[in-house]
């Protein structure tokens, strides 16, 4: 169990996730324009190196599409040591 503080980043960190795996979904299928994803890529990358959560996005990429997952593993990682 988790202190609510840390719960609440951990919850907050996973609905961040969703709402990207949601996003890329929508761009894939060309219901979102250009202008937009590269802006949500930009977001995503500073989600991405929230290194507290890390683990959690770990874990979530195992279910996320192969594109996603190629594109988080390209961003820029501030995290590794």
């Amino acid at each position: 169990m988790y202190p609510s503080g840390v719960a609440g980043g951990r919850n907050n960190y996973h609905q961040a996730l969703f709402n990207y795996e949601n996003e890329y979904f929508q761009f894939s299928q060309g219901l979102m324009p250009i202008e937009v994803w590269e802006a949500k890529k930009e977001a995503l990358s500073f989600f991405y190196n929230q290194c507290r959560y890390r683990e959690i996005l770990n874990i979530r990429k195992t279910f996320f599409p192969d594109g996603l997952v190629k594109l988080i593993d390209s961003l820029q990682d501030d995290c590794a040591e």
